[in-house]
């Protein structure tokens, strides 16, 4: 499950894009990609994607990471 500022792959480039609006619905989500894209003739960074809620992908935050990788040392003590 995907909450807001939460942060998934971006649909277009192997990267992490951060929820910026869930619907009340449910069915869709703004996602805002901070890498730089294509749209037309230029390129724009902060892209932000309007995708279906099932499309989104989680993406574990680097210290979510990290932590789970500190309490396992902890652990083998």
């Amino acid at each position: 499950m995907v909450y807001a500022n939460d942060y998934v792959a971006c649909p277009l480039y192997d990267s992490k894009a951060h929820v910026v609006y869930i619907s009340q619905d449910g069915k869709r989500c703004f996602i805002k990609c901070p890498q730089r894209h294509i749209d037309g003739s230029r390129s724009v960074k902060g892209l932000c994607f309007l995708v279906d809620y099932s499309e989104a992908k989680m993406v574990i935050p680097d210290w979510k990471h990290m932590f789970s990788v500190l309490k396992g040392m902890v652990e083998a003590r």
